[in-house]
C-alpha cells in the first residue's frame, strides 16, 4: 500500500471577516472567529481529519444545528462505561483506562463542541488515526473504537443518542 503524504495547511486570518480560514487545493475552509477557541478546534479536527483521508479533506462548515455535542455524548457514554466495564467481583475493567484515553484525550480535544449528530466516519477515521499516532497502535486503536461504536449504537439510551 502506497503511502500518502500531505503538508500541514496553515492556520491563516482573513482580515476582511476576521475569520480564521485553511486553504486546500485552492478552496478556503472557514473555522469561525480567528484565534477563538471554537476556530483552533476546528483547525485541530480539519487537520486531523485530513490526516486521516488526505485524498479528500473534510470541509468544515459551522452548524446551527442544536442538541447533544460529542463531549456530552461522551459524558452519558463514561458513565455508563463505569457500570458495564466491570469484573465479576465489581473492580473496574483494563478496557475503562483505554476508553478514558480515548475519550478525554483524543475526542475531547478534537470534537468537543461539535454536535453528535455531526460525528460520522470521517471523525471516526481522524480518532483512530491520533490513536495511532500517539503510539497506541492500530490494533489496540481499531479494538477500543469498535468497542465504542457498539456500545454507543447499541447499548445506549435512545434517547440519548442522535442515530436511530
Amino acid at each position: 500500500m502506497a503511502v500518502v503524504s500531505f503538508s500541514v495547511p496553515k492556520y491563516r486570518h482573513h482580515k476582511g471577516s476576521g475569520q480564521a480560514f485553511v486553504q486546500v487545493k485552492g478552496k478556503r475552509h472557514y473555522l469561525g472567529a480567528y484565534g477563538s477557541p471554537k476556530s483552533k478546534e476546528a483547525y485541530s479536527r480539519f487537520v486531523a481529519e485530513l490526516a486521516a483521508s488526505p485524498v479528500a479533506p473534510a470541509v468544515v462548515v459551522p452548524t446551527a444545528k442544536g442538541g447533544l455535542t460529542v463531549v456530552e455524548l461522551a459524558d452519558a457514554y463514561w458513565t455508563f462505561c463505569q457500570g458495564y466495564y466491570r469484573k465479576k467481583d465489581g473492580t473496574p475493567s483494563g478496557w475503562l483506562d483505554h476508553i478514558h484515553l480515548v475519550l478525554h484525550s483524543h475526542l475531547a480535544g478534537l470534537y468537543g463542541r461539535t454536535p453528535a449528530a455531526d460525528f460520522g466516519p470521517k471523525s471516526f477515521k481522524a480518532i483512530r488515526q491520533t490513536l495511532v499516532d500517539a503510539n497506541f497502535g492500530l490494533e489496540a486503536a481499531q479494538v477500543v473504537m469498535g468497542h465504542a461504536k457498539a456500545d454507543m449504537t447499541r447499548s445506549m439510551p435512545s434517547e440519548i443518542t442522535p442515530w436511530p
